[in-house]
């Protein structure tokens, strides 16, 4: 229980994000909605490909008005940022502890994660979904984000907070299973 709260707080950060991310795409919902969506979407994830949540968002979110189209970008730059926060993250805690380390080679994964924030940058991302779009013939046109550099820094930041406090949700649940082991082995030995 105490595992699950504290996931859930997470979505005290998360939700707001979302929230921003959506309004640099010029969509904005009532608070209400925005939470529905998100935790529906959620649910979307334990289904194999990960695309189904941003497919059930684009959904709901188009049902109510909304350019799917945005709503997909929007979400596929919230999967970026958190790829971010999580390289991120995953790069301090080897430096702590090069021993978990699973890069061969920590330089590459230095690499990846300058890589993908350099494609975040929105004058490259619109760049290449522009491109993208006139690949692949399509009559819409991208819809380009007035968020700067600078915004995107900051929702990487609280996206980290959130993968943080998801950590700590799944310590809790191991350092609950790990404690509930060892008491049914101790009972098992005096039996």
């Amino acid at each position: 229980f105490i595992s699950f709260v504290i996931e859930c707080s997470g979505l005290l950060v998360a939700i707001p994000v979302w929230r921003s991310i959506l309004k640099g795409y010029g969509i904005q919902r009532p608070l209400g909605d925005d939470i529905k969506i998100y935790c529906y979407s959620s649910l979307a994830l334990v289904l194999p490909g990960g695309i189904w949540s941003i497919v059930s968002r684009s959904a709901f979110y188009q049902r109510r008005g909304a350019s799917s189209l945005s709503v997909a970008t929007a979400s596929i730059v919230e999967t970026l940022i958190i790829a971010v926060a999580a390289a991120g993250l995953y790069f301090i805690i080897t430096v702590f502890r090069p021993d978990i380390s699973l890069w061969k080679n920590p330089a590459l994964g230095l690499v990846f994660f300058v890589a993908i924030l350099v494609f975040l940058n929105p004058k490259i991302f619109n760049r290449f979904m522009n491109w993208a779009f006139r690949r692949a013939h399509r009559q819409e046109v991208y819809p380009e984000t007035g968020v700067g550099f600078k915004q995107i820094v900051a929702w990487i930041s609280l996206e980290a907070i959130v993968l943080v406090i998801a950590g700590l949700a799944v310590f809790g649940l191991l350092a609950r299973d790990r404690k509930s082991t060892r008491l049914n082995s101790s009972h098992s030995s005096v039996s």
